[in-house]
């Protein structure tokens, strides 16, 4: 019996793990303009918009520059995928509402006056929240097209 759920872990631990792709094709056919994130294997790291990629190189442009990195320096190139805006939307709204719970009670507290600038601290708070939430979503790193070895 502890041999087989050894076993058994061993597989689904295998068939779990990423699949790594030297398709270095799937490079080449990137379409200009798509966010990437490049990791070479000296460590640093490249995000920005594909601009090109030959048998030797890929070309990507990063902050407005164009980075070129030998194919045999290349560690993984995974596509960008963007972050949910309405997650982060909902998350900066709960934020923006209890912050301004928080400083309306104070408030409250400060002045000994009723619960109204509570409520309203609420009712601002929301729609700010949900605006900074929403503006600071961000790329991140999505599927995996390159590992070199």
């Amino acid at each position: 019996m502890y041999i087989r759920s050894i076993i058994l872990s061993a597989v689904l631990l295998f068939v779990s793990a990423p699949i790594y792709s030297q398709d270095w094709p799937a490079v080449s056919g990137l379409k200009p303009g798509t966010r990437i994130y490049l990791t070479a294997k000296n460590g640093s790291e490249f995000k920005g918009k594909f601009i090109s990629a030959s048998d030797d190189a890929v070309v990507i442009n990063v902050k407005g520059r164009s980075a070129s990195v030998a194919r045999n320096d290349v560690l993984t190139i995974h596509l960008a995928r963007r972050g949910s805006i309405l997650k982060r939307a909902f998350i900066g709204a709960a934020a923006g509402a209890g912050l301004g719970v928080g400083v309306g009670a104070g408030i409250v507290a400060a002045t000994r006056s009723d619960g109204l600038a509570a409520a309203a601290g609420f009712l601002y708070g929301i729609p700010i929240g949900a605006v900074v939430g929403a503006a600071t979503t961000r790329h991140r790193r999505g599927r995996l097209i390159y590992s070199g070895s």
